[in-house]
């Protein structure tokens, strides 16, 4: 085995998302413990202590969160700006230039671009932002909806009953029992107990019973779930399919018209109202990332704390003489001199 520097080393290592790890590791015990322990094993990848475990270059859930944040962040900076365009072409209508037709075009461009906007949320907003503006964890924005022919007031004043639902793309049945005599409250946390793991969940909102699903899983769930029962609440037989019915948008953009003065004065209406909702969400979504620390490291200064703590954890695992640490450091110092370190560390 070729002898190993004794000479304090700076050491790079790259981790599987890009960040590189700088410290400065003594090395004059390894001498001494390779003689007693014989061989180093084959190279393997040094491991970062958990100084670097938080990190967003090592947690791959971390990054898909980061990146799911920035795209929800974009989508809504995105609509912003669409809105702010559509909001200055109708003041200048409003302020005489509807006999403009080029005015008037760019109106209808810029509707058209927020309408276009709007439709792709599901798709741009990295699963964060719902229908109503509302902000949700990363990927795990729902449709709510209400589901026809039962409520709370049905719920306990119908009878006893058991209710079956099918819902698509999910193994058998659930059934779930209806028992009048319990409160409402008992009464939807149990429904919503039963349903969870086929993906719909139960709530009282505002005083109504509330349902909720996956965006993702809503298109066959309004095509295709079907319920029976004991002929209280629904028929008992064949299960029958139910109507699903889903609160409007929060801004409803396909339905803004920009033919004649008061339909322009009533679209910037909606407008300044969509801009302050999108302000709130805007909001939610700063306070969710900073909450779950899922913003990136602010440029240079930021990863460099970064870098710092992970070399810092480095340098503490080659200090201790342990000689597995040894084995996975070693081959990290092979060939390697302060000059490219250096050069690689370079701003």
């Amino acid at each position: 085995m070729a002898a190993l520097s004794t000479t304090p080393t700076t050491v790079p290592t790259s981790t599987s998302t890009g960040g590189v790890v700088a410290a400065v590791a003594p090395l004059s015990a390894l001498r001494g413990v390779a003689a007693r322990q014989g061989p180093l094993p084959s190279p393997s990848p040094v491991r970062v202590g958990s100084a670097g475990a938080g990190s967003p270059f090592l947690d791959p859930e971390l990054q898909q969160d980061v990146s799911a944040g920035q795209q929800a962040q974009a989508w809504l900076g995105e609509l912003g700006q669409q809105l702010q365009g559509l909001k200055q072409s109708l003041a200048g209508l409003l302020g005489g230039g509807s006999a403009n037709p080029t005015a008037a075009a760019t109106a209808a461009a810029a509707l058209q671009q927020v309408s276009t906007i709007w439709r792709q949320r599901s798709g741009q907003a990295g699963g964060m932002v719902d229908a109503q503006l509302q902000v949700r964890e990363p990927g795990q924005a729902r449709q709510v909806f209400t589901l026809r022919g039962l409520d709370l007031a049905n719920l306990t004043q119908e009878g006893h009953e058991t209710l079956s639902f099918a819902v698509p793309g999910t193994g058998s049945p659930v059934a779930v029992p209806i028992d009048p005599d319990q409160s409402a409250d008992t009464t939807v946390q149990r429904l919503d107990q039963a349903l969870a793991p086929a993906g719909l969940r139960v709530a009282i909102v505002a005083g109504r019973l509330q349902w909720s699903s996956a965006e993702s899983q809503w298109p066959s769930l309004r095509d295709g779930l079907s319920v029976k029962g004991d002929g209280r609440r629904f028929p008992s037989g064949q299960r029958v399919r139910v109507k699903l019915d889903t609160p409007p948008d929060a801004i409803q953009p396909a339905t803004w018209s920009l033919d004649g003065a008061q339909a322009q004065r009533q679209t910037l209406g909606r407008v300044i109202a969509a801009q302050a909702l999108l302000r709130d969400a805007g909001d939610a979504l700063d306070r969710k990332r900073s909450a779950a620390k899922l913003a990136e490291p602010a440029g240079a200064a930021g990863q460099g704390q970064v870098l710092l703590g992970m070399a810092q954890a480095f340098e503490a695992k080659a200090a201790e003489p342990a000689y597995e640490n040894y084995a996975q450091l070693a081959p990290a110092l092979r060939g390697l001199r302060r000059d490219q370190v250096r050069a690689l560390l370079s701003p």
